[in-house]
């Protein structure tokens, strides 16, 4: 489009307000038409060359809307605004060893991006990616107990128990009174007492060994009877035949 110009646009409900819509004024499902004229055309530099005011308010508001899609379920969408919102916060130019409070601020909104993009990663499966956003935020602040929650939910989903239960425990010293963590460690450690269990049971099969005899199979129960009874059958023989010989012999 060019300047003057105006044009219909069309937004189906899946990219507007979707199943929820925004009551009282949009219902759920709702097609959006809007007008747009341009009024003025400005060319557009790099991110990181604004104001740290206007980065810091244009990547607070792609963070809200990461978590408008987040609460509705759009995972991928949240994703997508979550990075776009970390493009206006990241910055390796930024000395952010002794930060002003202005730096210090977009700092916290970075780290908040970083731990919503996490979940929002961990949502869709996608593992190694979560880890990585999640690690960055224990990174600058090795007690954040979202990010350490979110890491061990992250290294569970992976397989890694005995990583998740560390990462849990570290997160409930900081936080004992918060009910999800317990609940969460709680399933986790059962779940790792279960596969130990499980564990013990295959290797006793393996090494044909029990903690019952009872529960041996009748085949081997048949064999050590007969074992039994060959080395008795043995030691009687040799009783008599000592008895013998002495009753010869005396």
């Amino acid at each position: 489009m060019e300047k003057g110009e105006t044009a219909e646009i069309i937004v189906p409900s899946r990219l507007g307000y979707g199943n929820i819509g925004r009551p009282p004024n949009i219902p759920p499902d709702a097609e959006l038409t809007y007008e747009v004229e341009v009024f003025s055309v400005e060319e557009v530099g790099e991110e990181t060359d604004l104001p740290l005011e206007e980065r810091m308010k244009i990547g607070d508001e792609k963070r809200e809307r990461g978590n408008f899609w987040y609460g509705r379920g759009d995972y991928s969408n949240a994703i997508h605004c979550y990075r776009r919102s970390l493009d206006f916060l990241d910055d390796e130019k930024q000395d952010f060893q002794n930060p002003t409070s202005e730096l210090q601020k977009l700092l916290d909104t970075r780290l908040k991006v970083y731990n919503n993009l996490a979940a929002a990663q961990l949502k869709m499966d996608a593992y190694e990616a979560a880890l990585k956003s999640v690690d960055f935020v224990l990174k600058v602040q090795p007690q954040n107990v979202k990010a350490l929650f979110r890491k061990g939910k992250i290294l569970a989903a992976k397989g890694k128990n005995n990583e998740a239960i560390i990462e849990l425990k570290k997160a409930l010293k900081l936080e004992p009174e918060t009910k999800i963590i317990h609940q969460e460690l709680a399933k986790l450690t059962l779940k790792k007492k279960h596969e130990e269990k499980a564990e013990k049971a295959m290797y006793r099969r393996m090494f044909g060994t029990t903690d019952n005899p009872s529960s041996q199979p009748k085949s081997q129960v048949r064999v050590l009877l007969r074992s039994w009874s060959l080395i008795v059958g043995g030691i009687m023989a040799v009783v008599l035949s000592v008895a013998v010989y002495r009753h010869l012999h005396g």
